[in-house]
């Protein structure tokens, strides 16, 4: 039933039941919201799949019926320069241009434009007809292949979201539960609340200079891997990349946070700044020995970019 409410939602075919059955999903559960994201963007890339490789799949079959036609007007066997046969094939537009150019230049050389056309020159009209439609058959394929080319700034830009802000609850927590006498850390917990207000607002830059602070002033701090985390997450916001994948890399191997979470992020800075081999080993990583929502998000990822 599940799944069936899940694909009606990417499809936006949901019945009056079925809208209340979200909504109460939601209610018990905010982070379903993801869940529902995750799957309707599933849903869309594999429909944008299937119809690109449909159009691709017409595409090659206009260009072959050109092909057939040009050989059964005995194209490839009469005298056209054979660069222009090549180049129609594999060049680009401006070699293109320059044989086009050419054989005009032989036409003229012999008098093709000083005199009426004879019926060898009307064949060779016909034939060089064939060739431009041709050349515009490829320069579409051409358009097309670059017009679908894998967007990763796109994919990055849809899978990133800001990780919410769980570390200000384990502090206020910490600040709750002080003694008599008040608690000795109560200042460099304050700081740490700071700091991530300016995170939940968004505030990417503050955020990075108040927490650079904290761990310059408090380098034993217990809260120094969770910092280091939302510090870069916010490098990854402001788009600071490389001081990301540092720190990132750095915590992926500490026991006190979420692997694959940190993994996660680590993948996403790498796919921000194409370092595709790198964001693809980790992406597969997640989906092969990954659980939950990360392992889905990945092998999403992994159909995107593949």
């Amino acid at each position: 039933m599940k799944e069936d409410i899940l694909d009606k939602y990417a499809f936006n075919q949901l019945s009056s039941e079925e809208e209340q059955w979200i909504k109460n999903m939601l209610a018990e559960n905010p982070d379903f919201q993801q869940e529902l994201d995750l799957h309707t963007r599933m849903v869309n890339g594999l429909i944008q799949k299937a119809q690109q490789e449909q159009e691709t799949a017409a595409l090659r079959a206009k260009i072959q019926q050109v092909d057939e036609a040009l050989e059964q007007e005995g194209f490839f066997d009469k005298g056209i320069d054979k660069e222009l046969i090549e180049g129609l094939k594999i060049e680009g537009e401006k070699d293109l241009l320059n044989t086009i150019k050419m054989v005009d230049r032989n036409l003229e050389q012999e008098g093709f434009f000083a005199t009426s056309p004879t019926n060898k020159s009307i064949q060779f009209i016909r034939l060089f007809t064939a060739a431009a439609s041709l050349l515009f058959i490829l320069s579409l394929a051409w358009y097309y292949m670059a017009s679908t080319t894998i967007n990763y700034q796109q994919i990055y830009a849809n899978a990133f979201h800001p990780y919410q802000n769980t570390l200000s609850k384990s502090v206020q927590m910490e600040l709750s539960e002080q003694g008599f006498g008040g608690n000795p850390d109560e200042k460099a917990l304050q700081e740490i609340l700071v700091a991530m207000q300016n995170y939940d607002h968004q505030n990417y830059q503050q955020t990075i200079v108040l927490l650079q602070s904290f761990l310059q002033e408090y380098p034993t701090s217990t809260y120094q891997p969770q910092i280091e985390f939302y510090l870069g997450l916010s490098y990854i916001a402001s788009n600071k990349n490389n001081e990301a994948i540092k720190i990132l890399q750095n915590l992926t191997n500490k026991e006190t946070l979420d692997t694959e979470l940190v993994e996660w992020y680590l993948a996403l800075a790498y796919l921000k700044t194409e370092q595709i081999d790198q964001a693809t080993s980790i992406f597969t990583k997640l989906k092969n020995q990954g659980t939950g929502i990360y392992q889905e998000k990945a092998a999403v990822i992994l159909e995107e970019i593949s």
